[in-house]
């Protein structure tokens, strides 16, 4: 569900944005995904509250780890100065209102009371995750940290266009532990229609995806999926239908010589 696009611009611009969080270790930049937020339908358009994740860790099966953080270490997500702050919003320490980290599925949050701190650095235009304690990759965190979401209308998308955005994993004592780089891509209007993944009806911290289920059961959890349609509408009593093989037939891969 993550758009893809071409980042290949904007790597000028993110070294720009890197320099001005301070010095830091030459870094091979990884690449960081963005997407629309799944619980919006707007938050990637001009002139819309910003509401889009950062996936750090693309693999969402939970078998495969996370990221995990020592105490005092954080991320640094810094956005173009073109992303407006909106001071009305305020952004609080001890909240996840403005951004949560979750474990890669949709409400999947890494739970943020007595774990982490978010603050906005407003030299840098960045918002920085620190680690309180040690958040490790098991347990109640399990897989650990895969997906940054920025949210809760702390920012402003700017006009249509592709923007840099980078983030740092940093120690306690400042040193860089890896970078990240990606672009974030704004839309002119919404879409007619926009179709996401959600975990809303489940139990708080269940994920859908990865179920497994032997051939001919039913899975023991439903699927869900929150649909809009145009200026963000509420599309209820649609239904989920096989796959028609004769309209959309399957991509086959070119044969083997």
């Amino acid at each position: 569900m993550h758009s893809m696009f071409k980042t290949r611009p904007l790597v000028g611009a993110s070294a720009l944005l890197l320099a001005a969080c301070g010095t830091v270790e030459p870094q091979k930049p990884l690449a960081l995904p963005t997407a629309p937020a799944p619980v919006s339908y707007d938050g990637h358009v001009a002139g819309e509250a910003t509401d889009y994740v950062f996936v750090l860790v693309p693999d969402s099966n939970p078998s495969t780890p996370g990221l995990a953080m020592r105490a005092g270490e954080s991320l640094h997500l810094a956005l173009s100065p073109a992303f407006n702050r909106n001071a009305s919003v305020p952004i609080v320490s001890d909240r996840d209102t403005s951004l949560v980290l979750t474990k890669g599925w949709p409400q999947g949050a890494v739970p943020l009371a007595g774990q982490y701190r978010v603050d906005f650095v407003e030299k840098d235009h960045a918002l920085t995750v620190t680690a309180l304690q040690d958040i490790a990759a098991d347990g109640g965190n399990a897989p650990g940290i895969k997906i940054i979401h920025l949210r809760g209308r702390s920012f402003t998308n700017p006009a249509t266009g592709g923007y840099p955005v980078t983030v740092a994993h940093r120690s306690a004592e400042g040193k860089v532990l890896a970078v990240w780089q990606g672009g974030m891509r704004v839309q002119e209007e919404m879409l007619e229609a926009r179709l996401a993944p959600t975990n809303f009806h489940v139990p708080p911290g269940s994920n859908t995806d990865f179920q497994t289920v032997a051939t001919g059961q039913a899975a023991p959890m439903h699927l869900g999926l929150l649909l809009w349609g145009a200026d963000g509408a509420l599309l209820n009593g649609v239904g989920v239908a096989p796959r028609d093989i004769n309209r959309f037939p399957r991509l086959l891969p070119p044969p083997e010589n």
